[in-house]
């Protein structure tokens, strides 16, 4: 039986997906930490964890390039996220809360203006309305600037290359006592069904998003 061993698309069919398809996200962590992602609609996903010991660290995880689905299912790399809006509703429990001093962070990989590799590390609450565990978050990467406090630690984020992206989320401690070893279990819901917006760089795909939540721009299969 004759069998083709795939490496790349070479004029297969194809489909659309939103960008930011809550199905595409990954959660990684330390051992023994355990965390799980369910996308639980179409727009919203849903993240728990059990923290182990008070160092654990667990992260939601974007990544530019398909590198874990099969080449003639993985979505189409795009580093260039200029213009682009992402906003969500963010609710969580039993982690630690976006006014955190050392709260949800997004920290973003990639390279600056000039071609060099950077990182830089958004405080999501700089960026949030509502509260500490509830909260509309609203992210335009054109004008996106990491730093704790806002003008003052400003560090602009070049939305031309970013190769991954992932937030961040730690245990919430019992008092705030910092102990070796601690059994903690959280939650984090990230809720786009009715606040992404997606404006896209190419005036073919400037579409609004409807009550619906039809996608306004999506990476190609």
């Amino acid at each position: 039986m004759a069998f083709w061993l795939a490496d790349s698309r070479k004029g297969q069919d194809s489909d659309w997906i939103q960008r930011f398809d809550p199905r595409f996200w990954t959660v990684n962590y330390p051992r023994p930490m355990v965390a799980t992602i369910v996308s639980t609609g179409p727009d919203a996903l849903r993240v728990e964890a059990s923290f182990l010991r008070e160092t654990d660290l667990g992260g939601l995880i974007w990544a530019s390039e398909d590198t874990i689905d099969h080449p003639l299912l993985a979505y189409r790399t795009d580093r260039d996220y200029s213009h682009t809006h992402l906003s969500f509703r963010w609710r969580s429990g039993g982690v630690l809360a976006l006014d955190a001093v050392n709260g949800p962070t997004l920290t973003i990989e990639g390279r600056d203006a000039q071609g060099a590799a950077r990182t830089w590390y958004v405080r999501l609450w700089n960026y949030a309305q509502g509260s500490p565990e509830d909260a509309v978050i609203t992210l335009p990467f054109s004008q996106l600037e990491g730093g704790f406090s806002l003008p003052t630690d400003a560090d602009p984020v070049w939305p031309g290359h970013i190769d991954r992206m992932f937030i961040s989320f730690a245990p919430q401690l019992r008092g705030g006592q910092r102990n070796s070893a601690l059994r903690r279990s959280g939650r984090l819901d990230r809720d786009e069904r009715h606040h992404l917006r997606w404006r896209a760089r190419h005036a073919r795909d400037r579409r609004r998003l409807s009550a619906s939540a039809r996608p306004c721009h999506r990476d190609r299969l």
